[in-house]
């Protein structure tokens, strides 16, 4: 009688494991699953579609501004979002560098929330941008549904590239090269 209590305790805490184990491994892949195709971060799938629906659309900015370089720089940012405040140091490099000796580019700035929380956003991180729109219709119009993103916008308003989600430094130095391969173009000319 001892030795199959002995073999029904063991047995149970085997069964126990097993199932903690199945537990630990669901939690595990969901996590992931979550992270790489629900967060959408800035390679995910979900990231890479909404890039795809980007690349090629025009974007309502007003034409008297547009024209003023051949590359533009629209960020849609909202005052709430964590990964646009992390982002907030390679926005502001992008307004230093945006009148510098080796790019010239427009940068334009798009929020949901009005414009007063905007601006003192934007003051507070030292991002100081052409132009600022804000306010839901502004946002609705850009067609981007989360923040952050930034869009590299030709003279007459079309996206050429995007990039969603908060940038790794990878995708920085490639926002970079691209916007000072756009000004060496327009140079040679």
């Amino acid at each position: 009688m001892k030795s199959i209590v002995t073999r029904l305790s063991s047995i149970i805490t085997l069964d126990k494991l097993a199932n903690v184990a199945v537990i630990c491994v669901a939690v595990m892949l969901g996590a992931v699953v979550v992270k790489n195709h629900l967060l959408g971060g800035s390679n995910s799938p979900a990231a890479a579609r909404a890039k795809a629906e980007l690349v090629g659309r025009q974007i309502k900015i007003p034409p008297s501004i547009l024209g003023k370089t051949s590359t533009s720089v629209a960020l849609a940012l909202s005052t709430n979002c964590h990964f646009c405040t992390e982002s907030m140091p390679f926005y502001k490099q992008l307004t230093e560098m945006r009148q510098g000796p080796e790019t010239t580019f427009q940068l334009f700035t798009f929020f949901p929330q009005d414009p007063a929380p905007a601006n003192a956003y934007l003051k507070e991180h030292g991002v100081s941008p052409d132009l600022i729109m804000s306010g839901p219709k502004a946002f609705s119009d850009l067609g981007i549904s989360g923040t952050p993103a930034l869009l590299l916008v030709n003279s007459k308003g079309v996206v050429q590239d995007a990039w969603l989600g908060k940038l790794s430094e990878k995708e920085q130095a490639e926002v970079i090269s691209k916007l000072k391969g756009a000004s060496v173009a327009r140079a040679s000319r």
